[in-house]
């Protein structure tokens, strides 16, 4: 989302470059599919579906040159753009639901998809309109950062106020943290 919000000021601020915001703006809607691709194709390998990990990248590799050498010399760049959306949707779908099989996981569609990604929406707008207050009053690095903020804990509050995410959820993920683990550094007496 923040690449999405700020990608007019992101491109400006690293890169000196509106043109690369743009860039920013139109690969944003991609990321969560290709967070979810490296995510699934981990917990692929992870249940010894190596061999699906494999034909998938394959497959893509294919899908991705074929859709390259069709619509890039058509419509340039924007080929190029419409064939990684393509290829990221396909390759994560595909291991997405082959983890799903081979696990026998069950999603619950509205909860775990719908509801967070209409979180995601609002909170995207509350930090636009964040910025649109925010930009002309202060520095641009400096409205960004409160922006986000501000979008991030529009989404948290919607999360759990949609009960999308629940206190138990949080409690228990802690002991995989490091700082709330309560595994004894090696050589480290019982006390």
């Amino acid at each position: 989302g923040i690449f999405f919000l700020f990608s007019r000021q992101l491109g400006a601020l690293l890169y000196n470059s509106e043109e690369v915001g743009f860039y920013l703006r139109v690969l944003s809607p991609i990321v969560p599919f290709i967070y979810l691709e490296s995510i699934t194709e981990g917990l692929l390998r992870g249940v010894n579906e190596q061999t699906s990990s494999l034909r998938y990248t394959v497959v893509d590799s294919g899908l991705r040159l074929f859709l390259i050498a069709l619509l890039a010399p058509a419509f340039g760049m924007y080929g190029f753009l419409f064939t990684m959306l393509v290829s990221n949707v396909f390759t994560s779908g595909a291991s997405f639901r082959r983890l799903l099989r081979k696990t026998g996981a069950k999603i619950r569609w509205k909860q775990h998809l719908l509801l967070p990604a209409l979180c995601a929406a609002l909170s995207l707008l509350v930090g636009r309109l964040a910025a649109v207050y925010l930009l002309p009053v202060l520095p641009t690095l400096p409205a960004m950062l409160l922006s986000c903020v501000v979008s991030g804990g529009v989404y948290t509050l919607g999360l759990f106020g949609l009960g999308c995410v629940e206190m138990a959820d949080i409690l228990r993920l802690l002991p995989f943290l490091p700082r709330f683990s309560k595994k004894k550094a090696p050589g480290q007496s019982a006390a």
